[in-house]
Formats: C-alpha cells, structure tokens, sequence
C-alpha cells in the first residue's frame, strides 16, 4: 500500500508539473499583458481651449498608448528633451490618429504643434521611477504650455511619491 500512495504522489506531481508548464508556454503564466490606452485630442468649447484628455496618464512599460485627434486641427509630437533616453521622438500628422508603445520607463512629454504656443500637452510617466524626470522638468517651453506641464508634473509627484513627492501640487 505504500507503494501504491507514493506512485499516485508521483503521478500527481507530474501532471501538476505539466499542467503549469502547458499555462506558462501558453502564456497565461509570468506574462503581464500590455495595456491599451487612449488620449484623445480635443477642442473644449465649453473652456474655449484646446486639450488632450486625459492630460495625465501613468502606464506600465510595455503599454500602448493611441491619440485620437477629434478633428484635423490637432496631431501629436513628443517633446524633445523630455524622452527617456534611447527612446525615438515621434510625430502624428494632423486630424490622424497615431499608436505608440512605450517601452521604457520614464516621462514622455507631448503636444500638439499647432497649439503647443496656448498651452495643448500632456505627459505620460512610465514605469514607478521616471528615470529622465529632472531631466524632462528642466525643458524649456512657451508660458503657457510651461505652465500647464508644471501642473501635470506636480499631480504627477503626488501619484509617485518619493523622491518627487516634494513637488506635488493639489488640482
């Protein structure tokens, strides 16, 4: 009879062993799945401005990120000098709808060329440690625009914590 327990030990252990195999050649096991996100572009007549929304977005590496631009008035760029290194900038054409997946950690600042001037960005961090954030916070920008990534680089702070919890501002 003791044999007989341990042959059902070992037999169950290797189909158990299988089974977990199977799931992780399968890719149900250890695999995370990249995330899709959308950011729309948007004339807001209502504030009488235009936007990206939403303005902030946190995502993991590996995500996807889609701008739609609600009309031709509006494209995506990336903003040089606020792209974790090694990372290409990219550039939407205007009224088309651009896919972009990020995987590196760190701050992706964005805009909209043709309303970069009144203040149209957005930022996306990546990862829990934005490698390139004070790198990406010293980028010079026309006031308005300047103004508004300062506002999401502060909202920012206060979803990440140390150490950029310092610079966190309240909406």
């Amino acid at each position: 009879m003791r044999d007989g327990s341990r042959t059902r030990s070992v037999a169950s252990s290797a189909k158990t062993a299988l089974a977990v195999l199977g799931l992780a050649l399968s890719g149900v096991v250890g695999e995370v799945q990249a995330r899709q996100h959308v950011v729309r572009l948007v004339t807001d007549s209502e504030a009488g401005r235009f936007r990206f929304d939403p303005p902030l977005l946190f995502a993991a590496p590996g995500d996807e990120v889609t701008f739609v631009p609600e009309s031709r008035l509006h494209a995506v760029k990336s903003i040089g000098g606020t792209l974790p290194d090694g990372v290409r900038p990219w550039r939407g054409r205007m009224g088309e709808t651009l896919t972009v997946r990020l995987d590196a950690p760190g701050v992706y600042g964005l805009k909209c060329p043709a309303h970069y001037q009144i203040g149209m960005v957005g930022l996306v961090v990546v990862g829990p440690h934005p490698v390139n954030w004070s790198r990406a916070r010293a980028v010079r920008h026309p006031e308005m625009a300047d103004e508004e990534l300062r506002h999401l680089f502060g909202l920012a702070a206060c979803q990440l914590g140390p150490p950029v919890d310092a610079e966190c501002v309240s909406q």
